[in-house]
């Protein structure tokens, strides 16, 4: 099951880092809004009271949120640090098999709209995907995507932090 939440745009979209503390810098304004798509799940509860098939309860496994964006206006250093997803300060590349909230790598993305007055904050993010990015005369539109967290990670406070809230900070 999924809903979807489209922030009209353009929308200015900030980084920071993963959690509520700490600054956050300008990645860019979006094209025509940011598309925000929230996804439910759940798991069936098979008991013998209900036989193999027909689950006697359904278990809530919570939600996650993916959030699309083409930036129109963009900050290339932000940009290019995005793209280094999972890698710790002075490193090239990322880690393979790095845990990224474990070691603080994801991403805080915070959505506002001057249209709506409302903005929309993600805790924990980490980009999944964008378009080839070109370098050259022509300019090519970056479309990012990332996939946000609830707070139910390593830590007794990360555990009371929702997937979102409407906080500009």
């Amino acid at each position: 099951m999924a809903t979807a939440i489209h922030v009209n745009g353009p929308a200015v979209i900030s980084l920071g880092a993963g959690g509520t503390g700490g600054g956050l810098s300008t990645l860019g304004i979006s094209e025509d809004g940011v598309d925000i798509e929230f996804t439910w799940h759940d798991d069936d509860v098979i008991a013998d009271s209900g036989g193999p098939v027909v689950p006697v309860d359904v278990q809530d496994m919570g939600k996650l949120a993916y959030i699309t964006a083409k930036l129109v206006v963009y900050d290339q250093t932000v940009l290019e640090t995005l793209f280094l997803r999972g890698a710790a300060d002075g490193e090239q590349e990322p880690s393979p098999g790095k845990l990224l909230v474990a070691n603080s790598l994801m991403k805080r993305v915070v959505i506002s709209s001057p249209d709506e007055g409302l903005a929309y904050r993600f805790l924990y993010s980490h980009l999944i995907g964008s378009t080839q990015f070109r370098r050259g005369s022509k300019r090519t539109l970056p479309l990012l995507k990332w996939r946000a967290l609830p707070g139910t990670g390593t830590t007794a406070t990360m555990a009371t932090l929702p997937l979102y809230d409407n906080t500009a900070a």
